[in-house]
């Protein structure tokens, strides 16, 4: 059974009235609070919420664009602080606690990259390959493969005795026009050198 309420229409207005004059008021009052916060003797509150306002720029920035998977060793706990203390501003709104939310969430999800990473074993890198190291390459796990050169140096010394059934391991000669008077080296000659 619905309730009904009767009241003449002056009380009824003069009710909406009030309730606006209250509104109107408690955002005064937010506007004053937001004054008395910002209000600075010395003149440093406004100029260090604005560096502030910069600084969280550039987080928002990061936090968007370097991605924990790719980025080792990223600030996790500097960003949790950071989060903490934003409801600490003078011009704090409601954005900020939003904000606040993800960048908890996102050192959150740097913390785990960062354990994950100190679980795993480091995988080995192999040093380039250097002049020596003709014939050799290294697999996955670090491991040499292929003959080393004074390996090939021994095959190449078989290979040139006489009566080898070997195939001939080596460079192959140098192609080019031979100039009057002048021999094309081969890579056999020791004189070429």
């Amino acid at each position: 059974m619905p309730a009904s309420v009767t009241l003449p229409l002056e009380e009824l207005d003069m009710m909406r009235k009030a309730s606006e004059e209250k509104d109107v008021q408690i955002t005064q009052l937010k506007q004053d609070l937001l004054e008395a916060k910002m209000s600075d003797q010395m003149g440093s509150i406004a100029p260090m919420a604005k560096l502030c306002r910069h600084t969280m720029e550039i987080v928002t920035f990061a936090v968007g664009n370097l991605s924990p998977e790719i980025i080792k060793r990223w600030p996790y706990q500097a960003l949790r602080e950071v989060a903490t203390r934003l409801a600490l501003l003078p011009d704090y709104s409601i954005n900020d606690g939003d904000l606040a939310a993800e960048l908890l969430k996102f050192a959150a999800e740097c913390e785990r990259w960062e354990a994950r990473r100190k679980s795993e074993p480091e995988k080995y890198v192999p040093p380039p390959p250097g002049r020596d190291d003709h014939g050799r390459y290294v697999d996955d796990k670090g491991n040499v493969i292929g003959a080393p050169v004074a390996q090939l140096e021994a095959m190449k010394q078989i290979n040139a005795t006489p009566g080898s059934t070997l195939p001939a391991i080596g460079n192959p000669p140098v192609i080019g026009l031979a100039r009057e008077g002048v021999a094309t080296p081969t890579p056999d000659d020791p004189s070429a050198a």
